[in-house]
């Protein structure tokens, strides 16, 4: 019986004991090697290639499989899994206080 390598990172193989490694498909991981399968970044991150995530950096959000800006004027944690956590800036909120 021969040893078998495990796919590298980015790739996996369908089937245990395949000879055969594919590629992760677009916007699809394979964090670690010897996977079966690819999957998606984990919330408030997007997919660097098919072998890294990379956290959405603050002002932006996860849609899908990507980081997008918060709308203007608005702001938002890292990691953000979704636009509900885009709120005003704190300099737009203080603006209008001092404009009431």
């Amino acid at each position: 019986e021969e040893d078998c390598d495990p796919c590298p990172s980015g790739s996996y193989a369908a089937d245990r004991g395949s000879t055969a490694c594919e590629s992760c498909s677009m916007g699809l991981v394979a964090l670690s090697k010897g996977l079966t399968g690819c999957n998606n970044c984990s919330a408030g991150q997007e997919p660097l290639g098919t072998a890294t995530c990379r956290d959405c950096v603050a002002g932006t959000y996860q849609e899908g499989n990507q980081c997008v800006p918060c709308q203007l004027g608005f702001t938002s944690p890292p990691t953000s899994p979704s636009q509900q956590y885009c709120l005003p800036k704190p300099e737009l909120i203080w603006l209008n206080l001092i404009l009431v």
